[in-house]
This record gives C-alpha cells, structure tokens and sequence, in this order.
C-alpha cells in the first residue's frame, strides 16, 4: 500500500494535482492549469457572502475569497451587519449547488483558519469575488501578501460607488449613505408654514422639526465615532467626507427650521394671549355695564315707584273727607270770690324777709303748695321756661 503522501507527492510530480496544507492535513485540489484530466471543483454549499464550501475529487474544502470582504452574519459575538443576509443570498444565486468553479491562488493560500485562500472563478469566465463588490454587497480587503486580486476587486467596488449600489444605496435604509438620506428627507419634509397657521398646526410642525434635528445630529455625531461594521468601511476617505459634509450641512438646515417654526410659535402663542386677554377684558366690561344697567334700572324703578307712592298718597289725601271743625266749649263758671269780710281782722305780721320775695323772675307755677313766693306774697314753684 502507498502511504497517503507518497500518493500525493507522486501525483504532484505528474502535474494532476496541487497541495494545500490545512493544519496538519494534505489535501489535494486541482491545479490552475487547464486541460487537467482531473475533475473541477464544484460547489457544495455557500456559507457567507465571502466563503464557500468546494468539493474537488470527493474532498471539501472551505474556501475563503481572496481580497474581498463582506458584512458579517456568522460571527456569535457580533450583530448581523447591514446587508450580510443580502451578500450570502448573493453568493448562492451566483454559486448555486454543484457549480464548477476554477480556483487561483496567490502567496499565502491559506488563512489562520485553514480556510483557502482563492479566486474564484466560474466556466462563463465571472470573477466571484469581483462580482460581489460591483454589487456594492462586500469591499476590497488586503492581508499581506496576498494582493493578486486587489486591484480588480478595488475597481469593481468603484463601479458600486457610482452606480450607488448596495452598500453605496441611499435607498438602502442601513448604509451610511441611507442614513443620511433618510435624515435629508425628515428636513426637507419640514412643513412649510404660512401665517395663517394655527397654534395646534404649528406645534405639530415643530415637533416633525425637532425629531428632524435630533436625527440630523444623531447622524453627524456618527461621523465623529470609530466604526469597525463593513458598511462603515466601506465609505472611508473622500465619499466618507463628503458624507460628513452632508450631515453637518443638514444640521444647520434642521436647526434654522426648528428655530423658524418655534419662532413663529411664539408669536402665534403670544398674540393668541392677547386676544384671549382683549377678550376676557370685553367680558369684564360687558358683564360691569350690564350690572351698572340693571342698578340704573333697578334705581330708576324705585323713583318711579316711591313717585307712585306719593301721587297715591296726594290721591289718597284729597278724596279723604274734611275732619269737622272743633266746637267752642265754653269754660266752666267758677264760684265767685266772697266779698271781703267786714269785721276788722287784725293783719298778721310780715313775712321775715328770709323767707318773702327773693327776686326771681324766669318762668313759675303758682299754687297753694308752691316752694316761693313772688313780690306780691303769692305762692308759687320755679319751674323751667320752655
């Protein structure tokens, strides 16, 4: 029996065959030269956007494409990337089961991984791994040495960037440039405000501008952080500038509507205020002349009612019959005085002076029981004058 190597080396020799060395393994693939008896690899299966499975003579080897990257989809630690489901679905429409591919190699042609490292071409003469980035779906990577198909790959990646194409799409919501774009159309969509716009009009407005300046600076900041996810890669240099150019330029704009908008606000709010305040002042006043109405009337019924009154009375006075007139009593004859007594009665001494006629002269009451007597010896009591 041959040992394995022997058989490999033999057929080396024979020019049938190439070696790669996966780890510790020797596994023979077919070599570039056409017209080889051998059978050409074929597809097994496709992995990723940048990887496929190749069976060459019952044998499968994984075959990492040489000078080409795309987004990430199988990696545990990280997210899918923007447009990597789209790169893989690619790759199997190009490379569908059981294709016969050509594989070219360069210097180093294997990775860390054990994975090959080649150009894959199909029986049409299609560069795959050029093809991929003229899709916009992956960008030109070098890892030193290997370089052979940097240039072609490079260039078809310049055919995505001025075709606008995948990972270069404005219309592609996840790419840089869509991103940008998204934020283009949230400002230009800014509503445009007349001034016959309500206060609820112009406070929906400002709101559509404040979320269309928070994306906008939202988008720039981007530019200013560190980025390792391929669609960020991929707009690096003078197409990365020019978008940061863009973003910064739609700040200003979103910032100069958002203050537009909010100035006009106010002056709707404050005028609105002013009529509100014009019109509580209306009120007050029509509610102050009403109240001053309804006491002028209220003042003018109760003239006309006390003037009612007193006609009424006038009235009441004059149909009322005359009291008679009082009739003349005379007084009652009183008994005439005795006349004087004959008999010679001895006169009763004076009176002390003491107790006669002590000068008054205001207002008296004369009677028998009086507490004076005035300067004809009669008795009477003080009494005020009225």
């Amino acid at each position: 029996m041959v040992a394995p190597v022997t058989l490999v080396l033999s057929l080396i020799s024979a020019g049938a065959v190439g070696v790669v060395g996966v780890g510790a393994a020797v596994v023979a693939v077919q070599p570039e030269e056409p017209g080889s008896a051998v059978a050409p690899p074929v597809v097994s299966r496709v992995i990723d956007g940048d990887t496929v499975d190749v069976k060459t003579g019952g044998v499968v080897q994984r075959v990492r494409l040489l000078n080409v990257d795309t987004p990430e989809t199988k990696d545990p630690d990280k997210p899918v990337q923007c447009l990597g489901p789209q790169a893989t679905e690619f790759l199997k429409r190009l490379l569908p089961e059981g294709t016969p591919v050509k594989l070219k190699y360069d210097v180093d042609r294997t990775d860390r991984y054990g994975r090959t490292l080649a150009g894959v071409f199909t029986q049409n003469g299609t560069f795959v791994n050029a093809a991929i980035a003229r899709a916009g779906l992956g960008i030109a990577k070098y890892v030193a040495p290997n370089q052979r198909f940097l240039t072609d790959v490079k260039a078809a990646q310049q055919q995505a960037v001025a075709g606008r194409r995948g990972l270069f799409s404005q219309k592609v919501d996840c790419t840089v440039p869509g991103q940008v774009q998204q934020v283009q159309k949230q400002v230009a969509a800014a509503p445009g405000i007349t001034s016959q716009a309500t206060v609820a009009e112009l406070t929906a407005a400002q709101q559509e501008s404040s979320n269309a300046l928070l994306a906008a600076v939202a988008v720039r900041e981007l530019f200013d952080k560190p980025h390792t996810s391929l669609a960020w890669r991929a707009v690096d240099g003078s197409l990365k500038e020019k978008l940061a150019a863009q973003a910064r330029s739609l700040v200003k704009e979103a910032r100069a509507n958002d203050r537009r908008i909010a100035k006009q606000l106010d002056t709707k709010k404050a005028k609105a205020a002013e009529r509100r305040a014009a019109a509580r002042a209306a009120a007050q006043r029509k509610k102050e002349a009403a109240a001053a109405a309804r006491q002028k009337e209220e003042a003018q019924a109760e003239a006309r009612a006390a003037a009612e009154r007193e006609a009424q009375a006038r009235r009441d006075a004059a149909a009322k019959p005359p009291a008679p007139a009082p009739r003349y009593t005379p007084a009652p004859e009183t008994n005439p005085a005795p006349p004087p007594s004959t008999t010679k009665k001895e006169a009763a001494p004076p009176a002390p002076r003491s107790g006669g006629y002590d000068g008054y002269t205001g207002c008296r009451a004369y009677g028998p029981d009086g507490t004076s007597i005035d300067e004809k010896g009669r008795r009477y009591t003080k009494i005020p004058c009225p």
